[in-house]
């Protein structure tokens, strides 16, 4: 029950972060609408990709270190975690040595990939069975993300920031109701022990 805890405050943290990120990004393109703003917007936009990156990473790495020998997920989270963490430091470098955005879409599009791989390893072996399904799907957008920041890092920024901001968005949403399904799964696990033992 502890290990289905652990992952679900670092499920809906996840999901706040993605979401909290696309909320920036889908304002970016605000800021391009005068040619002054127009350098402001790409520093916010590489700079929150570097941030959610680096957090979610982060919270990641932590929660497979936590799960150590308690899942089989534990591995692949932290590995996920600590891959998310170095790309997280390259993007803050990148943005630090004013390297190109679409270097920087690249960065994410090999993260995106990795988190793919790695939510459909977790969804290969998830404690909660009802659960599995928001985990292929958490697997199955951010391979789309992935695939579609390849194909779209040479899109102008206020165009490249919307699809940045949606495919996190997408993301965010399903990492809160994977968390929303774990919680009224837990939440139900704990119902039945007092009833069965009742009886």
């Amino acid at each position: 029950m502890q290990h289905a805890t652990i992952y679900w405050i670092a499920t809906i943290a996840r999901g706040l972060f993605a979401l909290s990120a696309a909320l920036v990004l889908v304002l970016v393109p605000q800021l391009t609408a005068t040619v002054l703003l127009l350098p402001l917007a790409v520093v916010v936009a590489a700079l929150t990709l570097a941030a959610y990156v680096t957090l979610d990473s982060v919270v990641v790495l932590l929660a497979g270190l936590v799960l150590r020998g308690q899942t089989l997920a534990a591995p692949v989270l932290a590995a996920q975690g600590a891959l998310g963490v170095v790309l997280g430091a390259s993007l803050f470098y990148a943005v630090h040595a004013h390297e190109s955005f679409p270097w920087l879409v690249l960065l994410l599009a090999a993260q995106s990939l990795a988190a793919a791989f790695a939510e459909f390893r977790i969804a290969r072996h998830h404690f909660v069975p009802h659960a599995v399904v928001w985990c292929y799907l958490s697997s199955a957008i951010a391979a789309f993300a992935g695939v579609l920041l390849f194909l779209t890092r040479g899109l102008p920024l206020p165009q490249l920031a919307w699809v940045l901001g949606t495919t996190l968005g997408l993301f965010g949403a399903n990492q809160l109701a994977l968390a929303g399904r774990m919680l009224v799964e837990q939440w139900r696990m704990a119902q039945q022990v007092p009833t069965s033992s009742a009886g």
